[in-house]
């Protein structure tokens, strides 16, 4: 069970992975980043540095660059990911198949 603990202004702390294996990788990865910060009700505190990994599942693909960010939000969860998916449909991401290649 998850648990949730209040930050000031009724915040909660979110961890989100971020990675990419199509075209500028680094570069989708730091738009996506800067985007995010400019969500209202959206406050990126932190990224981690990012690694090279392995495709796991999926058709046959390129290395991901992948890494976390963390953020605080008041946003309700599926307000938040409906952000974030906008986020994804600007960097131009289209889900085809299931764990395919992505852009972010």
């Amino acid at each position: 069970m998850a648990e949730e603990t209040l930050l000031p202004g009724g915040k909660v702390s979110v961890l989100l992975g971020l990675g990419s294996n199509l075209g500028g990788r680094r570069k989708f990865i730091e738009k996506a980043a800067r985007l995010i910060d400019e969500i209202e009700g959206v406050e990126l505190k932190s990224i981690s540095s990012l690694i090279e990994t392995e495709p796991v599942g999926g058709p046959p693909q390129g290395r991901y660059l992948n890494g976390a960010a963390e953020l605080e939000t008041a946003l309700e969860p599926r307000d938040l990911l409906a952000r974030l998916q906008g986020v994804e449909a600007e960097l131009g991401r289209v889900r085809k198949v299931l764990n395919g290649p992505r852009n972010i």
